[in-house]
């Protein structure tokens, strides 16, 4: 056993000796890679790994490629992108949050990366969608910037930003989410997406981390693609997405909470919102009561009480409130109500049942109370009340007085730290004296002023140069002024053979130029317009000026103005334009119709029935405006008489071109009676609605206005009731007359009882009997009971005559 021992012993030492070299040679073989290298190797090992190794895997990769090595975030983006469809619902986080770390490190990556994001926000995992959702509340700020800052915005771009809109759109919609969760990212969301579309101001309280975010004041206004009015609208749909959602019967409890406390951050941060949020605080003070929300809401309220500009709102609200508590007597609010009763919709809206809680306390002081601070908080929203006239007197004074810079006996210093680091502030009309505590307090709860300091703030090193106009506008040197000239003389004469090779490169060169101008000038704008004009260039002008009004939104209108003065004509009247515009109106879409239909009514009155041109369009009507002809006939129609000339231009185009009862309507009164009596039969199966225009103007029931005659019918109201009984059944249904003939018996002040008398008189005589006779005896009869003795000597007339 003795001997056995050493032996084991020098055995053992030798494998640790062998084990201990084996890890030196891998450890240095590992040393020995490279970081490319040791990205494939880590991306191999997490592919086989199935357990939740794989996250520290990966997290190595992505210190390696955005830390380490970022020139390797393009090679292997493509690999680690590929483990967004992994099982593992920790693993598709991880490569969203990778995403959104690509994307910051280089913007670039946002086309390439934006689909992929938008696909995981349609995840069937709730916490997947949650990671989306908290990743766009920072890349959508992200994405923004690097629009606002691209100097040329190509289709990639423009594709980009409207994925990103899209997932805003579908991100502000999860507020109607199923799952709480998602519905408190929502909202976190849309209180960054109100913060960054809408301009930061003096009083803005913007923490530190944030001061580098983009906002819609750092959004210049003639942005080639970016519209910042466009996006402000959006910021305060957004919001109102949000107020509706607060007052939601369905609301739960964390999300009310997380609601408040963006609410409270908006108004910190965009004090122009400080009325909305307000009134949306007061709105659910009375609902809640004395519960956990209640107590959420007054820590919001309490947070948004930072003293800034906005207290001379809360204070005009104060001012305006007790001017009102004495006027909400009994009789007063009954007074008031009754008034506002003529004012309300008949029936309820739906948001006001869904929010309206009935009060328990009417009448008590402290509903009064909490009525009034209502009334003055919208008043105040809209300029009104005592306390907002108060405000401005107050505002007044304090800028007389110069109240804003100095005050009596105190410092005002809003940072105090500059002292402590033994910074001299002067102050006009106050020695300097050490504050007290009490001081401090006071000054620092005070509007911060606006000062200049010659002494450098603390943290910052250096001399800052200042800037003088003369040093980039100063006359430059003659010698340097030829030099300049001659240079460019010389780069044109040496390009003159470019240009010559170039063809149609100066045609693209012009509208790039304009293009990617920062700025058009009224003297560009006429080049541009001299271009529209000249017949050699009117095709690079006019698409030239046609891609400004697309793609420059903050001067649109002007460019539109430039157009709209290039599409007009010296002359003021030119009757063979209509010529060219029933051309056009063949070719054009349903909409450009309908709006040429709608505008042409004061031109085609101006011209009159008598225009030669107008008739030559009428009887040589171009195949696919016949409803711009058709609407002609009935505007020059409408309040006089058809002429003779246009009445045979009107027949012969229904006779030999184009046999559409419907152009006889706007003429009817012009032709004969024999020709309306032969069209009443297509005319009766008409719309309805056309079928009434038809019997008014037969019936001369249509109105006229002062001044016109009305045009002479070639049917009496008797003869048209007696053709109607006369249309042979196979032409026209029976519904079809009948429904006329009830048109005739609707106008009473036409079809009196004399007139029924006749035409009954006349049906009878006839041979064979009218098939509706006996129908409209009973009508008349109906109509008019006094002639009950008539129809009983034409019913004993009939019987004899059977």
């Amino acid at each position: 056993m003795a001997a056995s021992t050493p032996a084991a012993e020098s055995g053992s030492s030798r494998r640790c000796l062998a084990t201990q070299y084996f890890n030196e040679e891998e450890n240095n073989a590992i040393e020995s890679l490279t970081t490319s290298e040791r990205v494939v190797d880590l991306l191999n090992q997490a592919a086989l790994i199935v357990t939740d190794n794989k996250i520290s895997v990966l997290k190595q990769v992505q210190e390696l490629i955005l830390n380490k090595d970022p020139t390797l975030l393009d090679n292997f983006l493509d690999e680690i992108i590929a483990f967004q469809s992994d099982k593992s619902i920790d693993v598709r986080k991880f490569v969203i949050g990778f995403m959104e770390e690509a994307c910051k490190r280089d913007n670039e990556l946002l086309p390439k990366l934006i689909a992929n994001l938008n696909m995981l926000l349609k995840d069937e995992n709730v916490n997947v969608v949650k990671k989306v959702i908290l990743t766009m509340t920072q890349l959508y700020k992200v994405a923004l910037q690097w629009m606002v800052k691209s100097k040329v915005i190509n289709e990639v771009k423009e594709a980009c930003w409207d994925m990103v809109s899209n997932m805003q759109d579908d991100i502000v919609l999860m507020l109607d989410s199923d799952n709480d969760g998602i519905r408190t990212h929502a909202i976190k969301f849309i209180e960054s997406l109100i913060i960054t579309l809408s301009p930061r101001t003096p009083d803005s309280d913007v923490p530190k981390r944030q001061e580098n975010d983009i906002s819609l004041d750092r959004i210049v206004k003639d942005h080639s693609y970016i519209n910042a009015s466009s996006l402000q609208q959006e910021g305060k749909m957004a919001l109102d997405q949000l107020l509706k959602f607060m007052v939601h019967p369905a609301i739960s409890s964390i999300n009310l909470t997380v609601a408040l406390g963006s609410l409270a951050t908006i108004a910190r941060q965009r004090p122009m919102y400080m009325s909305e949020v307000i009134q949306a605080y007061e709105t659910l003070h009375e609902p809640l009561g004395e519960d956990d929300e209640d107590k959420d809401l007054e820590q919001a309220a309490a947070s948004t009480s930072k003293p800034s500009s906005s207290q001379s709102t809360q204070s005009a609200i104060d001012v305006t409130a007790q001017f009102l508590m004495p006027l909400l007597s009994p009789e007063n609010v009954a007074n008031l109500v009754l008034i506002s009763m003529v004012y309300l919709p008949d029936v309820m809206p739906a948001s006001f049942q869904a929010t309206y809680t009935p009060v328990e306390s009417a009448g008590t002081d402290a509903q009064i109370k909490h009525l009034a601070r209502l009334m003055a908080t919208q008043m105040t929203s809209a300029g009104l009340g005592p306390g907002v006239d108060q405000m401005k007197l107050q505002s007044d004074e304090d800028l007389k007085q110069g109240k804003d810079v100095k005050s009596e006996g105190l410092v005002i210093k809003r940072r105090y730290s500059m002292m402590r680091h033994g910074q001299a502030i002067s102050v006009v009309g106050a020695p300097f004296t050490q504050p007290t505590k009490e001081e401090e307090m006071q000054a620092k709860r005070r509007v911060e002023p606006i000062l200049q300091s010659s002494q450098s703030r603390p943290g910052q090193s250096g001399r800052k140069k200042v800037f003088r106009l003369g040093d980039v506008v100063q006359q430059l040197p003659a010698d340097k002024i030829d030099k300049l000239k001659l240079g460019a003389v010389q780069r044109i004469l040496k390009a003159e053979k470019a240009v010559a090779r170039g063809g149609a490169g100066a045609v693209l060169l012009f509208t790039k130029l304009v293009l990617e101008a920062p700025c058009i000038t009224d003297s560009a704008l006429e080049v541009i317009r001299r271009y529209c004009e000249d017949k050699t260039r009117i095709y690079l002008g006019m698409s030239t000026l046609r891609d400004l009004i697309f793609k420059r939104p903050s001067k649109q209108l002007q460019y539109l103005h430039v157009l709209l003065d290039l599409s007009s004509h010296e002359k003021d009247k030119n009757h063979k334009l209509i010529h060219e515009l029933a051309a056009v109106y063949t070719e054009a879409i349903a909409d450009i119709k309908r709006t040429v239909l709608r505008v042409i009514e004061q031109p085609i009155r101006g011209m009159g029935m008598n225009s030669p041109e107008l008739l030559l369009l009428v009887e040589n009507c171009p195949k696919g405006a016949e409803t711009l002809v058709t609407r002609c006939l009935h505007i020059l129609t409408d309040k006089v008489p058809p002429s003779p000339e246009l009445v045979k231009r009107v027949r012969d185009l229904y006779h030999k071109r184009v046999p559409d009862v419907r152009f006889l309507i706007p003429v009817l009164n012009g032709l004969e009676k024999k020709e309306v009596t032969q069209a009443l039969p297509k005319l009766i199966k008409l719309n309805p609605i056309v079928v009434k225009e038809v019997f008014n103007r037969l019936l001369g029931t249509t109105h006229v206005g002062e001044g016109v005659s009305a045009a002479i019918s070639p049917l009496t109201p008797g003869d048209l009731l007696i053709a109607l009984h006369n249309i042979d059944s196979t032409k026209c249904d029976m519904k079809s007359i009948i429904k006329a003939t009830n048109l005739c018996f609707a106008e009473r002040n036409v079809y009196t009882s004399e007139v029924l008398a006749v035409v009954m008189q006349q049906l009878m005589e006839q041979s064979p009997l009218p098939m509706l006779l006996m129908r409209t005896v009973i009508q008349s009869l109906t109509m008019y009971p006094r002639l009950g003795g008539f129809v009983m000597n034409i019913l004993s007339r009939l019987i004899m005559k059977q």
